[in-house]
């Protein structure tokens, strides 16, 4: 995708109410810093910033005014044919007249359902540091090799001792890139933390068996 295609680049810019949290992240996705002011946010970054199938999105991207008054969107992003502006909270009593902005569907995101996704945001707020500290180091011999040994499910302790050479931290930055990116899946980090016993498989396996 090019920039010329994505609708939102940069976040648009917002006062700090006082006693607002200012939570800074870097993102992968994005190749720049993020900054949210509160912890919902911060959570509904890491559930976008890990899902594989949004190839890009924006904090804050617009503001947007309501029958109510001004708000700024939260996030908007963008999958392979689709795009959606997200709002953190209940979709209010009117959504059907408010459920379209510029032709994006807007998508609510309550903080209980919010909530349900806990477990995978933890999980993301882990692994993304390690992304992060080996993103100048992507050895894509090693990412073909693990593709390899992951047609079957491996938990992440056997994949790194199958290729414990050098620096033990850039197998799993390998991993945990390879699941970032989608070529690799670990449906467990849905619901339990990441361990060395969680299971990682190539995702073309489950499309050929």
């Amino acid at each position: 995708m090019s920039e010329q295609s994505i609708r939102h680049v940069e976040p648009v810019a917002v006062k700090r109410t006082r006693g607002a949290r200012r939570l800074i992240a870097y993102s992968p996705k994005l190749s720049r810093r993020v900054q949210l002011h509160s912890r919902a946010a911060f959570d509904l970054w890491l559930v976008l910033e890990g899902d594989p199938n949004i190839v890009h999105f924006c904090e804050r991207p617009i503001r947007w005014l309501t029958v109510t008054g001004e708000r700024v969107i939260d996030f908007w992003s963008c999958e392979a044919n689709s795009e959606y502006y997200w709002c953190l909270g209940e979709a209010p009593e009117r959504a059907l007249e408010q459920a379209m902005l510029r032709g994006v569907p807007i998508r609510y995101v309550p903080l209980p359902q919010l909530a349900a996704d806990e477990q995978w945001a933890r999980n993301w707020q882990k692994m993304l540091p390690v992304i992060t500290a080996h993103a100048d180091n992507q050895p894509i011999e090693l990412d073909a090799l693990i593709l390899r040994y992951t047609e079957m499910p491996q938990a992440l302790m056997q994949i790194e001792r199958e290729f414990a050479v050098g620096e033990p931290s850039s197998v799993r930055a390998s991993v945990f890139r390879l699941l970032h990116t989608g070529q690799l899946m670990a449906p467990t980090l849905r619901t339990r933390p990441l361990s060395l016993l969680t299971e990682f498989q190539a995702t073309h396996a489950t499309t050929t068996q």
